[in-house]
């Protein structure tokens, strides 16, 4: 694969771009620590970065240096300084009570806890944009994922939460 084709395709994998999560951060005035990670499909190693929700850790600067993940950070990821959080995130918990690795394997994904995030007052839209990196990234590691999302976050909570 020639260099300008491979970064088209790059670019055109959204689960790997942090743009939106980094606007998010902005607006709060606090600190981003994580960086884009050219990729093109995923490793087994970069699989087993994927954390219990979706979101991908080998895309982080800070992964390996002084944060190891959310799962070896016993569900206590890095970005929940942004919102303050102390509790351990529901995706961790849930998946560690089930023994599975993520939600990719879950039969109840998404389940009505996958709608909830860390913080109330992230937009609706940003809330889509989150939601489809991390179905994205969970089918990267199970390609068996049968979900259609809704181009909208509400109709998504609506669909799945009948």
């Amino acid at each position: 694969m020639n260099k300008e084709s491979k970064n088209e395709k790059m670019n055109d994998d959204q689960s790997l771009d942090y743009t939106n999560i980094k606007a998010e951060f902005n607006k709060a005035n606090k600190p981003f620590p994580l960086t884009e990670k050219e990729c093109i499909g995923l490793t087994k190693a970069e699989q087993d970065e994927i954390n219990p929700c979706g979101t991908y850790c080998g895309g982080c600067e800070d992964y390996g240096v002084v944060c190891d993940g959310c799962r070896n950070r016993n569900g206590k990821p890095i970005w929940y300084n942004l919102y303050d959080k102390k509790e351990t995130c529901i995706y961790y918990t849930c998946t560690n009570n089930k023994s599975i690795h993520n939600c990719s394997t879950c039969s109840k994904l998404p389940c009505k806890d996958y709608f909830i995030y860390p913080d109330p007052n992230m937009s609706d839209e940003f809330k889509q944009y989150w939601l489809n990196l991390r179905i994205k990234n969970l089918k990267k590691v199970n390609p068996n994922i049968t979900i259609e999302l809704e181009d909208e976050y509400r109709k998504n909570v609506e669909k799945f939460n009948k």
